[in-house]
């Protein structure tokens, strides 16, 4: 198994764990709650929301890259995911 089929997995195992409906609807909600659970302010502003939502759609549609897969697992690790 390549690393990029490594963090493709990874990535979706822990997007998996987030408990998203399958319709993103409360995608918004569970990011903000994540960014704001993050005990630390500074590594918490650090993280852009945007980004985050994109990455997770990405990855639940089964559509994210490698460097997609590779850049949420730093932003989950950031916010302790």
């Amino acid at each position: 198994m390549s690393d990029e089929e490594r963090n493709q997995m990874k990535a979706a195992a822990k997007v998996e764990d987030l408990a998203l409906n399958n319709d993103l609807t409360n995608l918004d909600q569970a990011v903000t709650q994540m960014i704001g659970s993050v005990p630390n302010a500074a590594a918490a502003a650090a993280v852009d929301a945007n980004e985050l939502k994109g990455l997770i759609s990405a990855i639940k549609a089964g559509t994210a890259s490698n460097n997609q897969s590779a850049r949420f697992l730093e932003l989950a690790t950031r916010i302790g995911l």
